[in-house]
């Protein structure tokens, strides 16, 4: 098991909505669909005018992949910060967000922030439940790979994605592996992120948010699949 880094977590608690969503273990490895799943042209991310981050590959990188099955990442564009949008998938309170993470600082201030961003699901609009920061910390801090594992805890929501931001002009080296997205009470072992035949991500399913007013019909459309 990788460590776990220290880390900070920032709870902003809004409302609460009474839902029951379905116990979905949710995966993704940049293995595939990178660039119709994520955008930095909405959020925080458009706001910030902020480049997003980079797919990038093992063969081409000087770091060892974290397993022997993932052959792709992404990364902070060289020298600036960047910001991503994930696309939305089923999100519930109490699940638990865990992304692998390899980090190499040049200083205690080389930190990777994910958004946590919930969505109301009788207006369709977004709404920021909480702000994890994984940050190098105690210093000196030893380079390697991490999991960030940070829980949802804002709304009671079927749905949500993530923002990621991170990068800067100093010369740390930061990449994302993976993530999962592991629902109350579901034990780990069935939400592995590299396993034999794993299914794919449903790609027609999964959507990246591109303004709040298509939340609406995003969400009828999941519901129809």
């Amino acid at each position: 098991m990788l460590p776990k880094g220290n880390s900070i977590f920032i709870f902003l608690f809004l409302f609460l909505v009474s839902f029951t969503a379905s116990e979905t273990c949710v995966r993704y490895t940049f293995e595939q669909h990178f660039n119709e799943l994520f955008t930095d042209k909405f959020g925080l991310c458009a706001s910030l005018m902020l480049p997003p981050w980079e797919l990038g590959h093992y063969n081409r990188s000087e770091i060892s992949a974290p397993n022997a099955q993932s052959s792709s990442f992404i990364s902070p564009q060289p020298g600036y910060e960047s910001c991503t949008t994930s696309f939305i998938f089923p999100m519930q309170r109490g699940a638990t967000i865990e992304v692998t993470l390899y980090l190499h600082p040049f200083n205690a201030l080389d930190e990777i922030s994910f958004i946590v961003i919930q969505i109301d699901p009788r207006s369709g609009e977004p709404w920021i439940s909480g702000v994890f920061i994984f940050m190098p910390r105690p210093w000196p801090f030893p380079s390697g790979w991490y999991t960030a594992s940070f829980p949802v805890s804002g709304l009671s929501t079927p749905e949500g994605f993530i923002m990621v931001w991170g990068g800067g002009p100093r010369n740390a080296t930061m990449l994302i592996d993976s993530f999962r997205v592991i629902p109350p009470g579901m034990d780990e072992s069935f939400c592995r992120l590299y396993e034999v035949n794993m299914s794919p991500i449903p790609a027609l399913k999964y959507k990246v948010p591109q303004d709040i007013a298509k939340f609406k019909s995003l969400l009828k459309m999941n519901q129809k699949l």
